[in-house]
């Protein structure tokens, strides 16, 4: 699910870029994008935990998972409002998609190397 997340950003980014301003005034248009995108949001919205928690085992999952959730959010959910609104205010508006579609990719790399999780016990350590 996560993989087929940062493929529907990937895809879904430019469409929403030139659909805004195409569909300005027509609310049906709108509410296409704002819907599409949403689905594209729920795939991930849905498996992110789950997706988070596997990849620590049992012992020091909380801790694993906090701090690399912190860790990104730090570093790709502090930085995306400032780089956008200066992209937004310098009018460079094709390069915002650029972004998103940027960021997509690195999490499309990242998921797809992520180790699969399916066969693998809840916890390795000395108790089991």
């Amino acid at each position: 699910m996560m993989i087929a997340y940062s493929i529907g950003v990937l895809i879904w980014a430019y469409p929403t870029y030139v659909g805004i301003p195409t569909f300005a005034n027509s609310y049906a248009g709108l509410v296409l994008i704002t819907v599409v995108g949403n689905i594209i949001v729920a795939a991930m919205a849905g498996s992110i935990v789950a997706t988070m928690v596997e990849q620590f085992d049992t012992a020091i999952r909380a801790s694993g998972n906090g701090l690399s959730y912190a860790i990104g959010i730090v570093v790709s959910g502090a930085t995306f409002p400032p780089i956008v609104t200066a992209l937004a205010g310098g009018r460079q508006y094709g390069w915002i998609t650029v972004y998103v579609m940027a960021m997509a990719a690195i999490s499309l790399i990242a998921y797809w190397i992520m180790p699969e999780t399916r066969d693998r016990p809840l916890s390795r350590g000395p108790n089991r």
